[in-house]
């Protein structure tokens, strides 16, 4: 089940320039996976935009996401207006 606003927080981060989020957010966009990585206290955290996931590879990466992301989602989501104006 999604929280309110995360199908909408998703379509706007899918419809930002690429080029505009990498200089805003640091995050480097990968268009063969539709994915942007950015760095986290250290950590590689992964958006992807095709599955509508966030992820890191490493442990702490892993709890980084869900410690601060998927327990944060509803608040984060909610927030859904100013995440564009974070991006642009």
């Amino acid at each position: 089940m999604a929280w309110p606003g995360e199908k909408e927080s998703w379509d706007i981060l899918s419809d930002l320039d690429p080029k505009n989020i990498n200089t805003n957010a640091k995050a480097l966009f990968n268009s063969y996976n539709s994915t942007y990585e950015l760095t986290c206290f250290g950590q590689a955290i992964c958006i992807s935009l095709k599955d509508r996931n966030v992820f890191s590879k490493s442990s702490l990466g892993k709890l980084l996401v869900y410690r601060f992301i998927e327990k944060g989602t509803y608040y984060l989501v909610s927030k859904s207006s100013s995440i564009s104006n974070f991006f642009h």
